[in-house]
This record gives C-alpha cells, sequence and structure tokens, in this order.
C-alpha cells in the first residue's frame, strides 16, 4: 500500500459521536420502542413514520435528522410497507444486521397478532351493532392521524413552496382549483 491515508468506511451500528450524532443506542431500548410503536401505533405509514421522527429524533435523540432522512430515503425505494421498511433501516444504520432484524420483528409481530386477533373477533361478532360502530369510530380516528402527520411529514421533507391549482391545463390542478377555488395555495414553512 502507498503512503496514502486510509478511508474510513462506516460500518452500521457504529456512529460517530463527534460528528453529532447522539451516542448510539443499546439494541434492547431500541426494540422497546419499536415494539411500544408496532403495538400502539395506528394510522398507516404515513403517521407511523411521523411517530418515528417524533419519537427518535425529537424526544429521544436517537437518530439524527439526516439518518432519519437517509431511513426514509431507503424504506421508499424497498418494495414493502414502508412504516416496517423505515424501522428496519433505522435499525440497521443503528446497530446493523441484528438491529434491522430485532427492530423488524419486534414492530412487525404485534401488528400480526393484533389483526389475526381482530379477525377472529370479527367473523365472530361482526353483526353486533357495538362492533360494526367500533371499527367506523377507529377508522375515523385514523384519517385525522394519517392528515396530520403528512403534514408534518411534507414540512420536514420538502422545505420550499407547494402550489395547488397554478399550473392551468393539467387536469388534476384544474380538478383541485375548481375545488378548492381560484389560487387555491398552501405556503410550508421551510423544514
Amino acid at each position: 500500500m502507498s503512503g496514502g491515508k486510509a478511508v474510513d468506511t462506516p460500518v452500521p451500528g457504529e456512529r460517530d459521536t463527534a460528528a453529532g450524532a447522539a451516542p448510539g443506542v443499546g439494541l434492547w431500548p431500541l426494540a422497546a420502542y419499536f415494539l411500544k410503536l408496532g403495538t400502539l401505533g395506528f394510522g398507516g405509514p404515513v403517521a407511523l413514520v411521523g411517530f418515528m421522527r417524533r419519537g427518535l429524533v425529537e424526544r429521544r435523540g436517537w437518530v439524527s435528522e439526516d439518518e432519519y432522512t437517509l431511513a426514509l430515503a431507503l424504506a421508499q425505494l424497498m418494495p414493502g410497507p414502508l412504516a416496517a421498511q423505515c424501522a428496519i433501516a433505522l435499525g440497521y444504520l443503528l446497530r446493523g444486521i441484528v438491529g434491522a432484524t430485532v427492530v423488524g420483528l419486534a414492530f412487525v409481530l404485534p401488528s400480526f397478532l393484533m389483526v389475526v386477533g381482530l379477525a377472529s373477533l370479527y367473523v365472530t361478532y361482526g353483526g353486533l351493532w357495538w362492533m360494526r360502530a367500533l371499527f367506523y369510530g377507529v377508522g375515523a380516528a385514523v384519517v385525522g392521524i394519517i392528515a396530520i402527520s403528512a403534514y408534518k411529514l411534507v414540512v420536514a421533507t420538502v422545505p420550499h413552496v407547494v402550489v395547488l391549482g397554478e399550473t392551468p391545463g393539467t387536469g388534476i390542478n384544474d380538478e383541485l382549483t375548481r375545488l378548492l377555488g381560484d389560487g387555491a395555495a398552501t405556503q410550508l414553512p421551510p423544514g
């Protein structure tokens, strides 16, 4: 080898705390967080990745904004459910292959077990009025959570103005203008 300087290649699970990243979080606290999110989090992928950002970047500081954005970008590139892929990517970035595996199982297993349990309840009691009302109420709450999380995700990741209905003749914008009124625009604050 010539007298050149060796290039440091980042290793998943080994973070550079001098570069502003938080000290590495342990595997089990990370798994516990995703087990809790997988058990109690609801609202679809946009809501769940919003919960991940708030919980891991803003509140705990376990993940830097750059790491979160990278994990979200990787999750969007991979086939499969966005929230699960983002969780797995974060597990990989923080704790390597073992972290990705443990986080993936912790995040997905609770929802799988709940779906099996709810399906059996629905088959048994689905004709009862209170069961139908319960499912309709949960659906309404989920729509609200998705809307809030989508807005926060756009604000965090799109640092420019989004204008609706400004380009005539494009079909969808004409329809949005018809529905929302002339000059319907939303200016998002910079992320």
